[in-house]
């Protein structure tokens, strides 16, 4: 009788340990699918909209796409992006694609449609350098009309303060 207690034991531990060695197996599997998978996941509503920031590498107006490169954090490497603009793209500092050229930065927000295109709805340029240009531009022009200008020498003019008694005087 013991015998067969033990038998049922050994049988059903067995089994338990097969049943759960497939279903590891198969989570594993799902799990190495979903990193091998190219195609970013389809974006149903607006509260999947991501952004970038990075410098244009290139521009096709025809295709109405923009090459960006940009640093993945989490991996710590620089990588290279297609985005698509629309008809419903909106810019700022711009007014089109036209405007945009290799060497930009820029920030966009986008969707990823069902077929895993990028698909700007914000492009923004950023307009840091031709401020600092123009900061610099400024600053030459300036330098231009002093250098104009005939020196004029200033004099130091003696100023008289009043003395220490008559300063004690009014203190009292």
């Amino acid at each position: 009788m013991e015998r067969k207690g033990i038998t049922m034991i050994v049988a059903a531990a067995s089994l338990f340990l097969f049943v759960s060695g497939l279903a590891y197996a198969q989570d594993k599997t799902t799990a190495k699918e979903v990193q091998t998978s190219s195609a970013p996941a389809p974006a149903d509503n607006s509260e999947d909209v991501q952004w970038l920031w990075g410098e244009v590498v290139a521009v096709n107006a025809s295709n109405k796409e923009i090459r960006v490169k940009y640093v993945d954090y989490e991996t710590d490497t620089e990588k290279e992006v297609s985005m698509f603009v629309d008809d419903k793209t909106t810019y700022e500092n711009i007014k089109s694609l036209d405007e945009i050229k290799p060497q930009d930065g820029v920030t966009i927000d986008y969707l990823v449609n069902a077929e895993g295109k990028n698909i700007a709805q914000t492009v923004s340029l950023e307009k840091t350098e031709e401020l600092e240009s123009s900061e610099e531009d400024s600053i030459k022009d300036n330098l231009k009309k002093d250098e104009g200008q005939p020196d004029v020498k200033k004099e130091a003019v003696p100023v008289s303060l009043p003395s220490s008694e008559s300063s004690s005087k009014t203190a009292e």
